[in-house]
This record gives C-alpha cells, sequence and structure tokens, in this order.
C-alpha cells in the first residue's frame, strides 16, 4: 500500500510539473512575482504620463469616488455648484452620462471584474501625439492571475473564436498582439504582471522593447526620480509628467492675451506663463488630509529672463526664515502675504517696461524732472533712473501683503475727516524692502519724501504718522490731487532687527505694521503669526527656495468682494456714444420729424439736447441703480465657491533651467487612506 501511494505521489507530482512546465510554455509562470516598477516600461519621449496606485481604494463603488461622494454632501461643495461658472462649464447632464457611461463598463468586462482583475492595485496612462496630430496612448494595469490568464489566452485561436464575431483581425509581432475588438483596434502586450493595452502598434511595442533592455524609459531620468520617485509628503499621490509646449500646441493653449489696458501685473504673469518657454513638467498631486501639487519644469530661460524681471535671479534661502518674518509682521486680516528672493532692479526696470506709453511719458517729461531733490546722492531725472536709485540701497528681496481696505482718519487733520476706500483702487497692498544699509535708505526716503512735499499741486497733503514714546518710528503719508489713486505711505522702519523701507496703499496699513511692530518687541504674541491657517499652512513653506506665498480663501472672499461692484461696471458700462446717437435718432423721429434725413447742425442739436440729455440721464440712472448693482450681486453669489479651499500655500525654487512650485490646499474634502478601512 505504502509502495501505491508513493507512486501516486510520484505521478501525481510529474503530472503538477508538466502541468506547471506546459502552462509556462504557452501562457506564463504562475509563481511569478509582480514587477519592482512600472517606470521602466514608459519611454522616455511620451507627451504625457499619469499614474495612480491602488486605486481601488478611491472607491467604495465604482464609478463614484468615494472622496467626492463624501464632497458633495458638503455646503462648500454646493456653494461651487451655484455658481455661474460651474453652471456655465460643467453641465450636468454630461457628467451624469459619463458616469452611466463608467458605470456600464463593469459590466462590460464580465466575468473579469474591473478593480480586482484590473485597475485596483496600480493603473499608469501614457501617450505622445503623432506627427499627423493623432493621439497615440497606452494603458499599463497590474493584473491578477485571471488578467494574466486572459492576455495570453487571446492569442489562442480556439480562444478567439469562442468570442464568436467580437473580436477580429488578429495578428502577433515582436510581442505584441493586435486584434480588433468591436470595431476598435487594439493592441496588448503582457510584462510580468503588468499588461500594457494601447491604440497605437509602435507605441506598445516599444514599451515591450523597453522590457528587454532596449532603449531609454522615463526612469532613467534624474528629474523624474527626484521629482515623482520621491516619498510622498501626504497618502496616495497622483503620479504625473507633461511636455507643457507639445500639450499646450495640440490642445490648443495659448499665452494669456492681454492688452495696453490691462494692470501692470497682469500684463506680466500673462507673458511670464506663455507655455511656449516651458519644456517637460513632472511631478505629483499628493492626495491625503490636504492636497499639494508640486511640479519641476524645464524652461527655456534664454527667453524667460527678461520677461521675468529678475525673479529668475533670485538666491535659494530658508523658507521658514521668510514665513516667520511675515508672520510677525504683517497684521493678522491680511489676505495674501508672501516673501521671495529676485533682483529688485531688473523686476522694477520690467515694470516700468511695461507701463503706458502716455504715462511713461508724463513721468519722465513732465513729472520727475521737475521734482526738487535735494542736493546729494539722488537727484533721478527719469523713471529709471528713480528705480535704479532705490534699487542701490534695498537688497534683492521683498515681502508683500494685501489685505481688505476700509475707512480711516489720517493723523493731524480735521476732526470727523474721514478717507473712506474706493473700489476702483483695490485692496490696502504693502511692500517691504529689506535695506543692506539704513543710512542711505534713510536719506532715500527722505529725499522722496521731501521732493514730492515740494508739489503742492499734484500733491496737497503730506501726513507724518509719529508715536509718543517711539521716537524712531515714524513714516510720511501722502495724498495726490487725483482722487482715483489711493493715499500712499513711505517710511523707514527696523523690522525684526533688520532696517526696511516700507510702501503702503494708505497709510492705516503702515500704521498696522507699525504698530504690529511695537507690540511684537514688547513680547506679544500678535499679527499674522497667530493665525490658526497660518500655523496649518507652515509645514508646506519648509525648506529653500525663492519664495512663497499664503493666501486665506476667507479674506480673499473679502477682498474679491470689495471689488466686486468694479467688476461688475466694466462688464456692464454702456458704449454711451453709441447710445447717444441711437437717442439722438429717436428723439428726432418721435418730436421733430421735420429734421428726418437731415444732417443735424449745431441749431438743431442744440433744439434736441435738453430731450436727448433727459433720455441719456434716465438711462445712466437705470444703469447704476438697476443693472451694476444686480450685477455685483451676481458676481458676490459666485464668490461662494472660494470656499471649496480654505488656505493656500505656493512655494517656489528656481535652478539653472528648472523651475519648482509646491502647491498645498487645505480643502473640505479627505483623501486619507483611513477612510472607509
Amino acid at each position: 500500500m505504502k509502495r501505491f501511494l508513493k507512486i501516486v505521489a510520484i505521478l501525481a507530482l510529474f503530472v503538477l510539473v508538466v502541468a506547471y512546465v506546459a502552462f509556462r510554455a504557452v501562457f506564463f509562470d504562475p509563481f511569478a512575482g509582480p514587477r519592482a516598477s512600472l517606470d521602466p516600461l514608459v519611454p522616455k519621449d511620451v507627451h504625457f504620463m499619469l499614474r495612480r496606485a491602488e486605486l481601488a481604494r478611491d472607491f467604495s463603488a465604482f464609478p463614484m469616488p468615494r472622496a467626492f461622494a463624501n464632497l458633495r454632501l458638503k455646503e462648500e461643495w454646493k456653494s461651487v455648484v451655484a455658481t455661474r461658472w460651474y453652471r456655465d462649464h460643467v453641465p450636468a447632464a454630461q457628467i451624469e452620462a459619463a458616469f452611466d457611461e463608467l458605470g456600464r463598463l463593469p459590466a462590460q468586462i464580465a466575468p473579469l471584474d474591473l478593480m480586482k482583475d484590473f485597475a485596483g492595485r496600480e493603473v499608469l496612462l501614457c501617450g505622445r501625439w503623432k506627427a499627423d496630430g493623432a493621439l497615440a496612448w497606452a494603458a499599463i494595469a497590474r493584473g491578477s492571475f485571471r488578467a494574466k490568464l486572459f492576455a495570453e489566452a487571446v492569442r489562442l485561436s480556439f480562444v478567439r473564436n469562442l468570442q464568436g464575431d467580437l473580436i477580429g483581425a488578429y495578428e502577433e509581432q515582436d510581442g505584441v498582439s493586435s486584434l480588433t475588438v468591436a470595431g476598435t483596434r487594439w493592441h496588448l502586450a503582457r510584462s510580468e504582471d503588468a499588461l500594457i493595452a494601447g491604440n497605437d502598434f509602435e507605441l506598445v511595442r516599444e514599451m515591450r522593447q523597453l522590457d528587454e533592455g532596449e532603449g531609454l524609459s522615463l526612469d532613467d531620468s534624474p528629474q523624474y526620480r527626484s521629482a515623482v520617485l520621491a516619498p510622498s509628503p501626504l497618502g496616495r499621490p497622483v503620479d504625473y509628467m507633461v511636455d507643457v509646449k507639445t500639450a499646450c500646441q495640440r490642445l490648443g493653449f495659448s499665452a494669456l492675451a492681454t492688452t495696453a489696458a490691462d494692470a501692470l501685473f497682469v500684463r506680466y504673469v500673462g507673458e511670464l506663463l506663455d507655455p511656449a518657454h516651458f519644456g517637460v513638467a513632472m511631478g505629483r498631486l499628493a492626495l491625503g488630509h490636504q492636497v499639494e501639487f508640486s511640479t519641476a519644469a524645464t524652461i527655456d530661460r534664454t527667453a524667460l529672463v527678461p520677461r521675468a524681471g529678475g525673479l529668475l535671479d533670485g538666491a535659494s534661502g530658508d523658507l521658514a526664515q521668510s514665513w516667520s518674518f511675515c508672520g510677525k509682521v504683517f497684521p493678522a486680516k491680511v489676505a495674501v502675504a508672501g516673501h521671495a528672493r529676485l533682483d529688485v532692479r531688473q523686476m522694477l526696470r520690467r515694470l516700468e517696461g511695461l507701463m503706458e506709453p502716455d504715462l511713461r511719458k508724463l513721468l519722465n517729461e513732465e513729472f520727475l524732472p521737475n521734482l526738487r531733490f535735494k542736493a546729494g546722492q539722488f537727484q533721478p531725472k527719469s523713471t529709471v533712473e528713480l528705480l535704479d536709485s532705490f534699487a542701490s540701497v534695498v537688497g534683492d528681496e521683498i515681502a508683500f501683503a494685501f489685505e481688505p481696505d476700509e475707512a480711516y482718519s489720517p493723523p493731524g487733520v480735521d476732526v470727523g475727516t474721514v478717507i473712506y476706500p474706493n473700489p476702483k483702487n483695490g485692496p490696502r497692498i504693502a511692500l517691504i524692502f529689506p535695506a543692506a544699509d539704513r543710512d542711505a535708505a534713510q536719506r532715500f526716503v527722505d529725499a522722496v519724501v521731501e521732493a514730492l512735499r515740494g508739489r503742492p499741486r499734484e500733491i496737497p497733503n503730506v501726513w507724518t504718522w509719529s508715536y509718543p514714546g517711539f521716537d524712531d518710528i515714524k513714516f510720511h503719508e501722502l495724498k495726490t490731487i487725483d482722487d482715483d489713486l489711493p493715499p500712499f505711505g513711505i517710511g523707514l522702519l527696523e523690522l525684526q532687527k533688520r532696517p526696511c523701507i516700507v510702501f503702503t496703499t494708505t497709510g492705516a496699513m503702515l500704521n498696522e505694521i507699525s504698530v504690529q511692530k511695537m507690540n511684537v518687541e514688547s513680547g506679544r504674541n500678535v499679527g499674522l503669526q497667530t493665525e490658526l491657517q497660518y500655523r496649518q499652512a507652515q509645514e508646506a513653506a519648509t525648506g529653500f527656495g525663492q519664495g512663497f506665498v499664503f493666501v486665506s480663501s476667507e479674506r480673499l472672499r473679502k477682498v474679491i468682494d470689495d471689488l466686486c461692484i468694479v467688476f461688475a461696471e466694466e462688464q456692464t458700462r454702456p458704449d454711451w456714444t453709441t447710445i447717444r446717437r441711437g437717442v439722438e435718432r429717436d428723439v428726432v423721429r418721435e418730436k421733430h420729424p421735420e429734421l428726418q434725413g437731415k444732417t443735424l447742425d449745431e441749431a438743431a442739436r442744440r433744439k434736441i439736447e435738453p430731450e436727448v440729455d433727459a433720455r441719456i440721464e434716465a438711462k445712466e440712472r437705470e444703469w447704476k441703480e438697476e443693472t451694476l448693482p444686480a450685477r455685483a450681486e451676481l458676481l458676490r453669489k459666485d464668490l461662494g465657491g472660494l470656499a471649496i479651499f480654505r488656505w493656500l500655500t505656493l512655494a517656489m525654487t528656481i535652478e539653472e533651467r528648472e523651475l519648482g512650485l509646491r502647491v498645498r490646499l487645505a480643502a473640505p474634502i479627505d483623501f486619507d487612506d483611513r477612510l472607509g478601512d
């Protein structure tokens, strides 16, 4: 009996070995482990790549992402859905149709399971645009045993025949299976547990050849290894790579169109962000209890340097020190605060170059040459000379902030005199320039104030803010005769043991900075550093870099709310010239038919002018009292969409030919893996 059992065991083992060898020869090694990484399968010259690991954790029931299902229940998302932008650009019917289509996918691949057999562990999508404009793409997924068996079994003719007319036109070349399924041509390949499927034979074959050691893959790039393969700071990331210039060209995205009427900053950003000057960008979208987008993009430095105006020439510094400086210097109510290291002289010259020609001519030919600067170091005769003189006394860095404007009373004016905010002037802005030489900086401030004080026709008011018991704290506020320009403050303050030239729109903000300075130096914990959001965001501004920006959603909404009336005016302002011509025609037709068909001379115009003026005034009242407030209210309702984030921080690093950005925001959505566990 023992001998019989031994023979049976030997035969069983022999059968298993033969079965294993046969299965391995026909299909694959059933005991092979998973690939260490999918990255070596991606060609280095693809134009985009997108990858997500453990995709099954994102869904409780496909196709609705678990995090989005949770977000849809929150008031912040309801505020987004209520905005006009969402209604205009995200038609609900199309979204529902897309979800319905995705919802049918699991049934279409039955009996295989979409998540368990294909997409649940890791999915990578890559592609490139071909010379004819077509998009070649391929997806890689870590397949289960059943999925691998399906991928290999399709090579057998009897298996394909079992599918009836579903599969046709099959051929195999260089390890790639090409077949037509329901009228669509597909190309399939496998490498261990990695299943490759795409719409382009050459791309799939190239990926198959990479598996055999031929050619360069994406992870041969040092930039890719540092930007994508480094550990993620938050949860599971979505890794990506995109050739910015090529993608924007193929998708029809171009530089931001600006005109001479746009603000200097808008024109500056529009030229700087021209996608034609950016190359490959790669990084990751880290999803956890917060969201962080990081990217490292190659740049055409030769083309960008003139447009960047010194922004690319800043020295790297400790971002934590900059964060601490801003937190202790700026008041708690600022909406945006930041710090940047840059070439101040080149930046100022760049902004001067973007000025409207008429304004530059006015400053250079009428205003600056007539300023009476005291004899000494500073004798500028043009805007460029003045800016260069300023740059010579400050260092190559700047701290900045803005906050909502409010009514206030300058010192030394009549009791009850109040300066009310003008929405056209925007928020209060503060610019702080640390100075290398305190004495030179003080001489510059004094020279500028005295020169402007000598122009009472243009600058009738110069107020001095001082503080009893603090003789070293003093600044000046100046108001031009133009009511469309805000007052501005200028002074030299020692902030965090550094002499700094401070500019603000309205002296009230410089006053807040001065009061903040006194409180901090007396040991009080006040200002932006005490704000919960600012403290929460500090982790995102660590390491070394050229600068950072912090944004508070709540206070930013207040700033934009104040500007809604200005935006509404720009959007609805009537063309009064055209309207007046139409009114004149109506008045002639209704009240003076004898003038119809005739050219109106001066006498005729005087005859109809009272009626025309009355009708124009009525239309203007209707615009100001009805149209304008209604549009402003619509814009204010749209501000609710900003509730989708609570705070945002952007940190920037610059190397010789690479721009690095890291954006982290706190939102009412949590991608933490513990959800649903």
